[in-house]
């Protein structure tokens, strides 16, 4: 399944519209084809009053293609980062809970974007890169006005530093950058995007080993 998420909506393109069905602002589409699917982000942004598009296709890959076709690409990377108690690190940003995460730069593999974007939001070093955990895709209007899909790529990182101090990047309107323990991620990813639920719900099993 892929998801488009406009903020805490989403468009799926899946095989099976089970998931959401019991949405009560949910829409399911079936298409004939794939053609005209590429207006649906632009009518989607302006309908606040649906939560959940749901596109039931065979060959997911090319339908959230087509789907994209017409919006302004580009890459991020972030990830979830562990220390050695285990516990996990989250940034406090536009009034939610969220995951360190930035813009790839020219010429920047995404590996080093991750990192980077990391040590810079959250003022911390000696981080080690591990597995990728998944990619999510989120919409916003850019400044010249374009719709744009934000392609983030998520890694599992381990941060082997002693000292656990972090300095929020406060010019990227990050208040918070704290470390917090398992038993207690829930009360805070309860003020979250659907982005970085879908995120931990792919990391659990690194995250309960």
């Amino acid at each position: 399944m892929y998801s488009l998420f406009f903020n805490n909506r989403r468009i799926a393109v899946c095989t099976s519209s089970d998931k959401f069905k019991k949405e009560p602002t949910a829409v399911h589409y079936i298409p004939g084809n794939n053609q005209g699917i590429e207006e649906l982000p632009y009518i989607f942004a302006e309908l606040s009053n649906i939560n959940s598009l749901s596109i039931i296709t065979s060959d997911e890959e090319a339908t959230f293609n087509q789907l994209c076709k017409k919006l302004t690409r580009i890459n991020a990377g972030g990830g979830i980062v562990t220390n050695n108690e285990g516990e996990i690190l989250l940034i406090y940003r536009n009034n939610h809970w969220d995951l360190p995460k930035g813009k790839q730069e020219n010429g920047e593999e995404i590996e080093t974007t991750a990192v980077r974007e990391v040590e810079e939001e959250c003022g911390i070093s000696n981080i080690l890169l591990k597995e990728i955990i998944c990619k999510t895709y989120h919409t916003y209007v850019n400044k010249v006005g374009e719709l744009t899909v934000k392609t983030s790529y998520w890694y599992q990182m381990e941060y082997h530093g002693k000292d656990k101090t972090t300095k929020p990047q406060i010019e990227e309107n990050i208040e918070q950058a704290i470390w917090v323990k398992p038993s207690e991620l829930s009360d805070y990813l309860s003020n979250t995007y659907l982005s970085i639920l879908d995120v931990f719900s792919v990391a659990q099993i690194f995250l309960i080993r």
